[in-house]
This record gives C-alpha cells, sequence and structure tokens, in this order.
C-alpha cells in the first residue's frame, strides 16, 4: 500500500503513549542537564572544601605548637608575645573552622542535589527503549494501513539502513587501521632494536653473543613485519570494500609490496645496516600512510553518525506530529 491521502487517525493508545513517552524522554533529558550542572558544582565545591580542609589544618597546627612544649614556644615566650601570639593563631584557627564548615555545607548540598537528580533520573526507568518502542508502533500503524507520511517514513526509513550497513564497513576498516598501527609500531621498534645491534656488532666487535644477539634481534624484525604485512593486506581489502583505494595519494593497497625485504645471506655488516634502515624507512611509510587512512575515516564515521541521527530526528518529528494530529 502506498502513503497516498489516507486520514485515518491512528488509535488513541499509541497516540497517548507515544506523547507520554516523549514527554518522560524531555524530563530525563531536562534532569540530565541538571545533573551535569549539580556535578560541575560539586567538583567546584570538593576543590574547595580540600583547599579550606588543608589551610584549617596549618592553622590547628599553629596553635598545637604555640602551646605545646616546642622550640617555636621557647622561642615566642623569650621573645614576651607567647600569648599575643597564641590569641591571634586561636582566632585564625577558629575562622578557618568556620570556613571549613561552610564549605563542608556547600559541598554537602551539591552531593545532595546530585544524588537527588541521579534518582529522578532512575525513576523514569528505560527512557530510550520505551520512546523507541511507542515510535515504532506508530510507524507500524501508518505502514499497516498506508496512511500519510508512509513514503516520507520508507524513505528515511532506507537511507538509514544503507548508513548502518555503510557505517558498519567504516567501524570494520578503523578496527583494520588499530591493528595496522599497533603491529607496525612494534616492527619499528624492533627494527630500531636491530639497528643498534648491528651498529655495536660493526663498530665494536659483537663477537659470537653480539652476533647471536643481533641475529635474534633481526629475527624479531622479521616476524614483526610479516604481522605487519598481514594486518595491511586486511586493512587494504577493507579500504577497498567502502571505496578508499588511496589515501593522501598514497595507495595504500600497493603498500604490502613494500615489504619484501629480508634478512638473509649479508654479505657485509654494512648491508645489515643498510637493509634494517631501508626496512624502517618503509615502516614509517606505511604508518604515515595508515595515519591518513584512520584520519579519513574518523572523518567518514563522524559524518555518517551525524546523518543517521538526523534522519532519526526526521522520523520522530514525522510519527510525533502524527500523534500530535499536525
Amino acid at each position: 500500500m502506498g502513503g497516498g491521502d489516507d486520514a485515518s487517525e491512528p488509535p488513541r493508545p499509541i497516540c497517548t503513549e507515544l506523547l507520554a513517552a516523549q514527554e518522560v524522554w524531555d524530563t530525563r533529558d531536562r534532569l540530565q542537564r541538571e545533573l551535569d550542572a549539580a556535578v560541575a558544582v560539586g567538583e567546584t565545591t570538593a576543590a574547595e572544601l580540600d583547599r579550606v580542609a588543608g589551610m584549617h589544618e596549618i592553622e590547628s597546627d599553629d596553635v598545637h605548637d604555640l602551646e605545646s612544649v616546642t622550640p617555636t614556644r621557647v622561642w615566642a615566650s623569650l621573645r614576651g608575645a607567647r600569648d599575643e601570639r597564641l590569641q591571634q593563631e586561636r582566632a585564625e584557627r577558629d575562622d578557618a573552622e568556620r570556613r571549613l564548615r561552610a564549605a563542608e555545607y556547600e559541598d554537602g548540598r551539591a552531593r545532595a542535589d546530585a544524588e537527588r537528580l541521579r534518582q529522578a533520573i532512575a525513576d523514569l526507568g528505560d527512557v530510550d527503549s520505551r520512546r523507541a518502542d511507542a515510535l515504532d508502533a506508530m510507524e507500524q500503524w501508518i505502514d499497516r494501513v498506508g496512511a500519510v507520511g508512509l513514503d516520507s517514513l520508507r524513505r528515511v526509513a532506507l537511507e538509514r539502513h544503507a548508513l548502518d550497513d555503510e557505517l558498519g564497513e567504516v567501524r570494520q576498516a578503523i578496527a583494520a587501521v588499530e591493528t595496522a598501527e599497533s603491529r607496525l609500531a612494534e616492527a619499528a621498534v624492533w627494527l630500531g632494536k636491530a639497528g643498534d645491534w648491528a651498529t655495536y656488532d660493526t663498530f665494536f666487535g659483537g663477537g659470537m653473543i653480539g652476533d647471536a644477539i643481533k641475529y635474534d634481534r633481526i629475527d624479531s624484525a622479521k616476524a614483526s613485519i610479516a604481522a605487519a604485512e598481514d594486518s595491511l593486506r586486511t586493512l587494504s581489502s577493507e579500504l577497498s570494500d567502502i571505496g578508499m583505494t588511496s589515501i593522501g595519494g598514497v595507495d595504500v593497497g600497493g603498500l604490502t609490496s613494500t615489504f619484501d625485504v629480508w634478512f638473509d645471506n649479508f654479505f657485509s655488516d654494512g648491508a645489515v645496516r643498510g637493509r634494517i634502515r631501508d626496512a624502517a624507512e618503509r615502516v614509517q611509510v606505511a604508518r604515515h600512510s595508515v595515519a591518513q587512512a584512520a584520519a579519513e575515516l574518523g572523518r567518514r564515521r563522524d559524518h555518517m553518525t551525524q546523518r543517521s541521527t538526523e534522519l532519526g530526528e526526521q522520523r520522530r518529528i514525522m510519527l510525533l506530529d502524527r500523534a500530535a494530529g499536525r
């Protein structure tokens, strides 16, 4: 059935529930904003309480020092100023205590306000699910009877479905990027270690132990490059799925072909260092390209998320308008 001129009104229970669910959602939204403000106030009062408590402790210590047998008391007595000093310190301590009590009160009130709002939000129940169910019920009624607005709702639904599918692909690519970044970083570390030992072996004579350590580092570098190469193949496939065959002019799909450096049958220590240096440079190029891919994927994800939110809002307004008889 198409979205023609059917002017029939949706059942009252569906309308009533949707409008009520939206009202509760709006209440939760308002309470959440109030809670955020209360939490911010609480952070301020807690910081002030810590500051005032510290000052009170200092003032109390000063009074204790003058009341006790301490070098401070002896020195003050010799100057004939102990009693006057003690009276001043006690006044400062009492003032600090008053400020401490005031800070404790303000902090307690802020905490109570935040807890009250948290409880009020909790008492509303699962607001999101309630509104989602009410919106679905209204949309299902419109679809079932072919009421006015069906075509518009279907267009929104189709675009949202396509966006969700594409967003899923983008998130898979982001996961592949994160794996590639991690493995390339590990490869860079092992190449650095291998390069350090190759240089040491060349200039200081590593001997049997030095050679063993050097080739152990080289083996680890080879393994990390192989793992990075595998992650780049996966990333290339994910990027291809969403039409991202190149990033910033660099062919990401061809990055894996750069890792053809194997540390076998070296003829000299200089060749070892040169191969390691070349591999390290290639890894850095790959890391730069992967970073470009990550940035572009992030932009796509954010754009799709925003568009999906906009479509959801369009759907909500259309359904609420129908429930309100507009």
